[in-house]
């Protein structure tokens, strides 16, 4: 069986991301969950093929779920973010294995076509610990 997470407050996105994770992903599952904090236990107690994670306000939440990520679930994770990213922000995510940023609202063909080269990647073994992240739009806070 597969599984996929959202970390998503948004409503309106998460249903948004559900229909790009059935349709690209082809997942048996989709856990929905509105924040980090309520995603931990969850992401550190069983496996994700897939995870869309909100990261519009970093905190030392997303460095545990992204260290969970990296250690425990070895799958690709699509941000999402609502603001700027900052350097601090991007380094983080650069250190572990984000597989693509999208700013909202985001380019929903950029999106299903960044999760069908994760998927791609994680098949042919090269998406862990390489980080093939991206912005779409403008640069990194200085």
């Amino acid at each position: 069986m597969t599984s996929s997470i959202i970390v998503e407050p948004d409503l309106g996105i998460r249903r948004l991301q559900r229909l790009i994770i059935r349709q690209v992903v082809g997942t048996d599952e989709i856990v929905e969950v509105r924040s980090i904090a309520e995603a931990l236990p969850i992401y550190a107690s069983r496996h994700f093929n897939f995870a869309m994670v909100d990261i519009s306000r970093p905190t030392d939440e997303l460095r545990e779920l992204l260290e969970i990520s990296r250690k425990k679930q070895r799958s690709p994770v699509i941000a999402f973010t609502t603001a700027a990213v900052t350097r601090e922000t991007l380094q983080l995510l650069v250190s572990d294995h984000v597989f693509a940023v999208f700013p909202k609202p985001f380019d929903l063909e950029a999106v299903i076509e960044s999760v069908g080269s994760a998927l791609s990647a994680e098949k042919a073994g090269t998406l862990h610990p390489r980080f093939f992240g991206f912005l779409q739009r403008g640069e990194e806070e200085q």
